[in-house]
C-alpha cells in the first residue's frame, strides 16, 4: 500500500508538469506578435544577473571613481590654512588695545611727540592719544608701506619709532 502511494504521488507530479507544459505549448503556437517569446524573454532578463539594477549601479560606480578618483577631495573650512599673525613681542608692534592709562599715558606722549606732533596738540585723555597714534599709524603705513587706506584702518597695533619702553602688563 506504502508503495503505491509513492506511485500514486509520482505520477500526480507528472501530470500536473504535462497540464503546465501544455498551456505553455499552446501559448506558443496560438501567439501573436511574438507575446509568448517576448514575456519569455523579460522574465529570464529580469532572473539573470547580465540585465539585473544593481549590476548597473556597480558598474555606474566603478566609472565614477575611475573619473573622479585621481581629484583630491576639497578641504573644508577647518582644514584650509590661515595667514599666521605674528604676536607683538615677536613683531616689535605696540597693540593699541593693550594700552592702559596707569602704565602708558607717558609712553604714548613720548611716541606722539617723537611723530613730530606739538606738545599743545596732544590730550590729556587716553582714548585720544590713541586715536591720535591710529590716524598716525595709517599715513604711515599708506606713505611708507604702501599699504591700502582700508587695510591700513584695520590694523590693531603701531611701530614704535621713539624708545618709550611701552610696557604691556605689570
Amino acid at each position: 500500500m506504502e508503495k503505491d502511494a509513492n506511485v500514486n504521488r509520482i505520477k500526480d507530479l507528472i501530470k500536473s508538469a504535462f497540464d503546465q507544459s501544455t498551456l505553455h505549448v499552446n501559448w506558443k503556437r496560438n501567439q501573436i506578435d511574438n507575446e509568448h517569446e517576448a514575456r519569455i524573454a523579460t522574465i529570464s532578463r529580469s532572473l539573470s544577473t547580465a540585465g539585473h539594477f544593481k549590476q548597473d549601479r556597480l558598474d555606474d560606480k566603478k566609472a565614477k571613481i575611475n573619473d573622479k578618483g585621481s581629484k583630491c577631495k576639497q578641504q573644508n573650512v577647518s582644514q584650509q590654512a590661515t595667514r599666521q599673525h605674528k604676536t607683538s613681542a615677536v613683531s616689535g608692534l605696540a597693540p593699541h588695545g593693550k594700552l592702559v592709562k596707569a602704565r602708558n599715558m607717558d609712553d604714548l606722549r613720548i611716541e606722539l611727540l617723537h611723530r613730530n606732533v606739538p606738545e599743545e596738540v596732544i590730550s590729556d585723555k587716553m582714548s585720544e592719544r590713541k586715536e591720535m597714534s591710529k590716524m598716525l599709524e595709517m599715513e604711515r603705513l599708506v606713505m611708507e608701506c604702501g599699504v591700502p587706506e582700508s587695510d591700513a584702518l584695520a590694523y590693531k597695533a603701531f611701530k614704535k619709532l621713539s624708545n618709550a619702553p611701552f610696557k604691556l602688563s605689570d
